[in-house]
């Protein structure tokens, strides 16, 4: 119903529904004659909770580089020295906006103040969080600043603390004083438990990457602390904790695991991106972020990566999901990238748009169960029988592929979008394929080691690509594993017509190291070009 907005001295209170002023919340007064400045700010409930005033950490970091760097003047190249110095004051200023000196919480409605908490050393803006009544926060130093300290760091590190405080009064509800090393807090309130993290990333001040710990909300009782390498900030979803490439178990640490698309085997469940600035927003069923472009991973599908075109994320994270909707505020305006649109947008889910994804899992050495052969695609793409459909040859960015021999070894492919594609099977398999194939062999297992004959269930998906085509033009047979499993195959006939998706299923196909499918133009065919559009293999035993 309200909006706060931080100016400095400032918390200006907006009316959500018309951007009206409401009110203006200052800063309490300080004990010293210190400018006060509002610096996290957070809803909960009917309580604005802010940290008034900042940490002033760089006295720790004016060493005798920093202030030779400032003042050389007589050797080198003075313009490069100055960008230098420039850099260390802006490193500077950072590092004392990173935390409060005092949490402050308020009636949100009034802005009356209701308690204030002062620091030891200061509350890291990143680990104050909220949730069964209570406000949790570290008060520390940031890893960087206990380096520079040097040896006076190990009593300093004594004193940190991490705190349960409750909203209401004020009070402290608990009070840990070991093993606190973090930069990042977040607490699930369905769970009762508190991560304690790094923020680690590309665009943040230098941070650890190397641990992780969660605690009990209740009391503060440690569950487990582990040495994970990670890079942030930490996501909490459900049960699981999501960091910017893997994922691990709130409740455990452990790591989790997928089964591979292809081989069945278990494998550790990763996501991947293209180059961008900004970090993944979690939601229900999607990650959205930077990949180049717009990018996302469906959760619910486990699909892998996929692109949004024409627009880039910003070095902001702005993709966000609500209500079905995906919102994405425009927050390039000071960016030099070159992307063909520069607009805010929101998008919904339109199951008829085609999207397409790469897949950055590792080749698997074990024989494959199940695995989608898209010819011609764009990129892979999750069916929801869960066979992963591989692009070949591979345009669409990284897959697990395996080894595939065709014949000629450069057929000519053709594509469609998926809504020209009428017929039975999936259309947006049937919407690309090769002309002129003779022979396709597929390999299915790595490795010799452990290797025996298995039954598979294979999947053949055609389209006729010309409209103009009539029943008898384009008749060949067809062959697996050397053996003909049909002959005279009309894809016409047997579709109805022109971009009419056929699928032909044959069971019991035995084969070990590879697969092989033959397509054979008749004699009496007038055309002898063959068309293929998809191979599934399903393997029956195991």
């Amino acid at each position: 119903d309200k909006v706060y907005v931080v100016e400095g001295g400032s918390c200006r209170v907006l009316d959500a529904a018309t951007g009206n002023d409401l009110m203006v919340i200052s800063p309490p007064d300080s004990n010293d004659d210190k400018k006060r400045e509002w610096g996290y700010i957070g809803v909960y409930n009917d309580y604005l909770i802010g940290t008034s005033g900042f940490a002033e950490f760089s006295k720790w970091l004016k060493s005798e580089d920093d202030k030779k760097a400032d003042t050389k003047k007589e050797s080198g190249n003075k313009k490069t020295n100055k960008k230098k110095a420039d850099r260390k004051r802006l490193w500077r200023r950072y590092y004392d906006n990173l935390a409060g000196r005092q949490i402050v919480v308020m009636n949100r409605h009034t802005g009356r103040i209701l308690w204030r908490f002062d620091a030891r050393h200061g509350f890291i803006h990143n680990t104050i969080a909220v949730g069964d009544g209570k406000v949790f926060c570290l008060d520390k130093l940031p890893p960087t600043i206990e380096k520079a300290m040097g040896q006076a760091a190990a009593e300093t590190v004594k004193t940190y603390r991490m705190l349960a405080i409750d909203i209401k009064s004020g009070k402290i509800r608990w009070e840990n004083n070991t093993n606190i090393f973090g930069t990042w807090l977040s607490y699930s309130e369905k769970f009762d438990v508190l991560l304690q993290g790094y923020r680690s990333s590309r665009d943040m001040l230098s941070e650890p990457d190397d641990r992780m710990a969660v605690c009990r909300g209740g009391d503060g009782t440690v569950l487990w602390d582990k040495p994970h390498k990670y890079s942030g900030p930490c996501i909490l979803h459900g049960n699981t904790i999501i960091t910017q490439a893997k994922a691990f178990d709130l409740l455990t640490g452990d790591k989790i695991m997928r089964r591979h698309p292809l081989t069945g085997e278990l494998v550790r469940w990763e996501y991947a991106r293209n180059y961008g600035c900004n970090t993944v927003i979690g939601s229900e069923h999607l990650l959205t972020f930077r990949s180049a472009a717009a990018g996302f991973f469906d959760l619910e599908n486990d699909g892998g990566t996929g692109n949004i075109g024409g627009f880039k994320s910003s070095c902001t994270s702005n993709l966000v999901v609500a209500n079905g909707v995906l919102n994405a505020p425009d927050y390039t305006r000071t960016c030099t990238c070159s992307y063909q649109n520069q607009t805010s947008l929101a998008l919904v889910h339109t199951p008829d748009a085609e999207m397409w994804t790469f897949n950055k899992i590792a080749p698997s050495s074990d024989p494959i169960r199940r695995l989608g052969i898209n010819l011609g695609a764009p990129g892979d793409r999750k069916a929801e029988n869960n066979t992963l459909w591989l692009d070949y040859p591979s345009v669409g960015g990284p897959s697990p592929t395996t080894a595939i021999n065709t014949d000629p070894a450069k057929p000519r492919y053709f594509r469609k979008h998926a809504s020209l594609v009428d017929g039975d099977g999936l259309k947006w398999i049937a919407a690309s394929g090769a002309r002129g194939l003779n022979s396709i062999t597929i390999k299915l297992a790595q490795s010799k080691a452990g290797l025996k004959l298995r039954r598979y269930t294979v999947r053949l998906h055609f389209l006729e690509p010309d409209k103009t085509r009539r029943p008898g033009e384009r008749i060949f047979d067809i062959a697996l594993q050397d053996k003909t499993v049909q002959k005279n195959f009309d894809i016409v006939a047997e579709s109805g017509g022109g971009n009419r998706a056929v699928v032909r299923e044959f069971n019991g196909v035995s084969a070990d190291e590879t697969l092989t499918v033959t397509l054979t133009p008749t004699n009496s065919s007038p055309v002898k070009e063959t068309i293929l559009c998809g191979i599934e293999i399903v393997a029956e035993d195991w």
